[in-house]
């Protein structure tokens, strides 16, 4: 317990005036203590003596013996009077010290009193609290555990698909109450690391992204979607070799999925392993069939590799599954502008456009479409 200021002032005060008091005792006694004048070995002088030998009084032995009693009497009285004097001193020091005893002995119990009236209430204080954090932490808890079972039934993604906007929705919920759960220095599961993680790719904040994809894998090393979600941030930061290495991960851990080849097969496109990617692209389109997106990668390799009708039949084929795809209708625009079909050029490219705006001035970059910057018609689409 903390001695408040207050009381320690009051103790200084106390054993000053004790000092005090006890030191004007020790003055008085020194005042009324007898002067006595005291000769060691001092001889008579002749003149003092001489009158003595003249005078030879001899005093009278009861004259004598009245003096001795005299003389005994005042020395008792005199040690009589410094006994008094030190029991008098002693007296006032201990009255002095039981009055300091019973004020301290006072003032500690008012104190203590104070102190555990006001203990005891922050103590009820701080269990109802405690109490209350505890509810909220518990319906935090129940919060995350629902939205993790809401994404569990939103379908995987591949490297290059955006999220919907539901799941970005609850991606964001999800972190905004695990921030929440990381004050009360609660435990976080791999899995909350993992949707944290695809959260920040949508904020594109891919280095704590990754960050909490890696404290995913360290608390799970076999979790399939943090491998998933570590491959797709290394994509997006473009650093394809390491990426790749995330790709053989996902295969290793479920070869079943489609995505998994497709993205080994996007992956080695971007690192210009073009022959390479036909190989899991083919496993990707073996598995699932109507996966559009893998049918536009197969048709990228082919682009790269200037096998020019294998990937419009690749292109083709993904706009038969899913018409909005706006890169497949781009693609088929610059396959068309290689080959000089200004007309196909044309109608594709405003398809991609529709689809897309970014793909105007995108259309302006390409190195296939250098021949038509100045044409009119083109302009009238990419301006």
């Amino acid at each position: 317990m903390k001695i408040p200021e207050g009381f320690l002032f009051a103790l200084i005060i106390i054993f000053i005036t004790a000092f005090v008091i006890v030191g004007f005792s020790q003055e008085d006694k020194k005042k009324s203590a007898p002067q006595e004048k005291t000769t060691v070995d001092q001889k008579p002088s002749e003149k003092d003596l001489k009158p003595q030998e003249e005078k030879k009084i001899i005093p009278s032995e009861e004259a004598q013996e009245k003096y001795d009693e005299a003389e005994l009497l005042r020395e008792s009285q005199r040690n009589l009077d410094r006994s008094l004097s030190t029991l008098n001193t002693v007296a006032t020091l201990m009255g002095v010290l039981v009055g300091l005893i019973t004020v301290i002995i006072i003032i500690a119990v008012a104190v203590g009193i104070f102190e555990s009236r006001k203990w005891r209430a922050i103590i009820r204080r701080a269990e109802r609290s405690a109490k209350l954090i505890e509810d909220i932490r518990k319906k935090v808890q129940q919060d995350i555990s629902n939205i993790n079972k809401e994404i569990r039934k939103i379908p995987t993604l591949d490297f290059i698909e955006k999220h919907s906007p539901e799941l970005i929705k609850k991606l964001d919920e999800h972190s905004r109450r695990l921030d929440f759960v990381e004050q009360f220095g609660l435990p976080i599961k791999s899995e909350d690391y993992i949707n944290r993680g695809f959260d920040l790719i949508n904020k594109n904040k891919y280095e704590p992204a990754l960050e909490a994809f890696e404290q995913a894998i360290e608390l799970e090393p076999n979790r399939f979607r943090a491998w998933l979600g570590k491959g797709r941030v290394l994509h997006k930061q473009e650093k394809y070799d390491e990426a790749l290495i995330a790709c053989e991960k996902t295969i290793e851990l479920k070869p079943e999925e489609a995505f998994t080849w497709n993205n080994k097969g996007l992956t080695l496109n971007n690192l210009k392993r073009f022959e390479e990617a036909l190989s899991p692209i083919e496993k990707a389109l073996e598995i699932m069939p109507t996966y559009a997106l893998a049918w536009v990668n197969k048709g990228n390799a082919f682009i790269k590799l200037k096998r020019y009708e294998e990937s419009l039949e690749a292109y083709k084929k993904a706009l038969e599954i899913d018409s909005d795809i706006d890169v497949a209708w781009f693609n088929i625009a610059c396959i068309y502008a290689i080959k000089k079909d200004k007309k196909n050029m044309l109608i594709n490219l405003a398809k991609a456009v529709k689809l897309n705006a970014e793909d105007k001035e995108r259309a302006k970059k390409d190195e296939d479409f250098k021949e038509y910057l100045e044409d009119a018609d083109f302009k009238k689409i990419t301006c």
